[in-house]
């Protein structure tokens, strides 16, 4: 897909794209992945700190998720059970 630059950025043929510009992009192409790889890292995993962003996930258990970061940590605690149903907050079910 991509190579992360030093900048943090992501090189996709000759353009460069923002994590931020990324996430648009995926969303936009109607992608729902989230990768979680970097949260696998045993830095990631020793250090387990997200940041505040509020970029909301609604996930397969319909749990919103605050941002991808928490997202990713969970999914790694739930054995990578969880998939991304779409961005945005939950809806709960009419009864």
């Amino acid at each position: 897909m991509g190579v992360v630059t030093e900048r943090g950025a992501i090189a996709i043929g000759a353009s460069h794209l923002s994590l931020k510009q990324l996430d648009s992009k995926l969303l936009t192409e109607g992608l729902q992945v989230i990768s979680c790889d970097y949260y696998r890292s045993k830095l990631a995993q020793k250090k387990r700190i997200c940041s505040i962003r509020v970029s909301p996930v609604c996930a397969s258990n319909t749990v919103t998720y605050p941002n991808s970061c928490v997202y990713c940590f969970a999914n790694i605690a739930l054995n990578h059970t969880l998939k991304v149903q779409y961005h945005g907050i939950c809806q709960k079910p009419i009864s």
